[in-house]
């Protein structure tokens, strides 16, 4: 089944095309963040992340994967821009079938930032198919292959990540 999800998203990020243009934070409008929210401390960080773009008066829309298991155990509810998916939102190749979702990486955002640090396909997808004009990423797995910047960092922390991705997206095109 991965195997046949990796051949169906080379597919489709074959099929999209999208405008390339390399943007620091003075010149960003838009962003789309896209991280694994299932850690309540982790996503504590993502939050204020945002919170500090929000400070540089960029509309952010966020995208949350929440991977817990359980009766009792539930995703977060959606907010304003703040957009959470489980598995009973991915098809069979773990794909986004819920439209929310879609919509999100369809719309044609200044900038993606991609904030996980583990192999997860799902999220892979959604950086991948993502038209995003300028996508920013950890230098992992698939880093490489979806992001137009890498970040190569030797602390596989989030808080770490977060403050790289600061210093580097202030330095663009100055």
């Amino acid at each position: 089944m991965k195997f046949l999800g990796e051949f169906l998203l080379k597919r489709k990020k074959s099929k999209l095309t999208r405008e390339v243009y390399f943007k620091n934070l003075e010149s960003t409008k838009t962003a789309l963040i896209i991280y694994d929210c299932t850690d309540k401390a982790q996503s504590q960080k993502v939050r204020d992340f945002i919170r500090y773009f929000k400070e540089e008066r960029l509309q952010v829309d966020s995208i949350g994967y929440f991977s817990k298991l359980g009766k009792n155990v539930s995703k977060p509810a959606d907010e304003n821009n703040f957009y959470y998916y489980d598995r009973k939102d991915l098809n069979a190749y773990k794909f986004p079938k819920r439209q929310e979702l879609i919509k999100l990486i369809k719309k044609q955002h200044d900038l993606m930032i991609d904030l996980n640090l583990k192999a997860n396909f799902s999220l892979k997808v959604l950086s991948s198919l993502s038209n995003a004009k300028f996508k920013v990423g950890p230098n992992h797995q698939y880093g490489n292959e979806t992001f137009d910047l890498t970040l190569d960092i030797q602390e596989q922390r989030l808080d770490y990540l977060i403050e790289q991705m600061k210093v580097y997206l202030n330095m663009i095109n100055k």
